[in-house]
């Protein structure tokens, strides 16, 4: 988060560039995490969860946009079209999505 907040920090103090950021979706809902043990699942979605707060705290901080992905998860799952075959990045169809609810975020 350190490393994040200086480059924030010296992209707010250099630019007038609009930041936009993104925060983690649950990345244990995806099909390539389907053998994590339950163990497994509950630390990564805590350190999803640990990651978000700091990226939120951040954008608030800077006056940034947050993309939230976190919560368009459940949108963006539901549709396995959605997903790759390799079970974890966008297919075209998934970045097309990507690409709409950043859009959205811009436009406010």
């Amino acid at each position: 988060m350190s490393d994040f907040n200086t480059l924030l920090q010296r992209l707010h103090a250099n630019t007038h560039a609009l930041i936009v950021m993104v925060n983690l979706p649950n990345l244990t809902r995806l099909p390539i995490s389907a053998n994590l043990t339950p163990p497994q699942r509950t630390r990564i979605l805590l350190t999803i969860q640990h990651w978000n707060a700091g990226i939120a705290i951040l954008a608030a901080r800077y006056g940034a946009i947050l993309v939230d992905l976190f919560s368009h998860q459940s949108q963006l799952i539901a549709h396995p079209e959605y997903i790759s075959s390799d079970g974890f990045h966008p297919s075209p169809a998934g970045y097309v999505q990507l690409v709409n609810i950043f859009w959205k975020a811009i436009q406010g």
